[in-house]
């Protein structure tokens, strides 16, 4: 029997769409390896047509974060209603992967009306580069700078030293090895 997997990403500064592309390659090459027959489409969020996601055994979304929110994933919440045991998130920041930071975006984006509980979340580090910042996204980053600086927030010295610089002089910090999280999570549906 045919899978279909639908993987739809937000992206702004292209982190996202580089694990879009890590992801749809990484299933397709597992199913090749087990002999699952598998149709993968990739699209950018805005060219999405949301009203089809039941269409598809699995989904994936993944968006960037702001402020410890998915972005875009308020307008999707509706669509997966009733598709959470096949709908998979994964979100780009570029803080480094710690059981806080993952429960404060749990906390944040998973704490409404809709039943969350099924769906897998993945987080994935991403890229910076402040010369690229602009609006909201920039006066965020300043903020963000300041709480570092003053020792505000309860981070390790040294990883809030790590993230000022990241802030200051950006970083690349993608790496495949978090889309393979997300590749073993969608084997999982697919196989079931």
């Amino acid at each position: 029997m045919k899978k279909s997997v639908l993987i739809f990403y937000n992206s702004k500064r292209g982190s996202t769409k580089t694990y879009a592309d890590w992801i749809e390659k990484g299933i397709i090459s597992s199913c090749d390896e087990k002999g699952i027959e598998v149709v993968c489409e990739k699209s950018n969020f805005a060219e999405t047509n949301l009203e089809e996601l039941k269409e598809y055994d699995v989904i994936i979304f993944g968006s960037w974060l702001r402020g410890s929110g998915i972005v875009g994933l308020n307008s999707v919440k509706p669509y997966i209603d009733g598709l959470q045991k096949r709908t998979i998130i994964y979100c780009c920041g570029i803080s480094e992967y710690n059981p806080a930071n993952y429960a404060q975006i749990m906390e944040i984006n998973f704490n409404d009306k809709i039943d969350m509980s099924d769906v897998k979340l993945y987080y994935c580090i991403g890229a910076y580069d402040p010369n690229k910042v602009k609006g909201i996204d920039r006066l965020m980053m300043w903020i963000a700078k300041k709480i570092l600086i003053k020792g505000t927030i309860k981070e390790e010295s040294d990883a809030g030293m790590r993230m000022k610089k990241i802030i200051e002089e950006g970083a690349d910090l993608k790496d495949e090895k978090y889309a393979r999280q997300v590749i073993k999570g969608a084997m999982e549906i697919i196989e079931k």
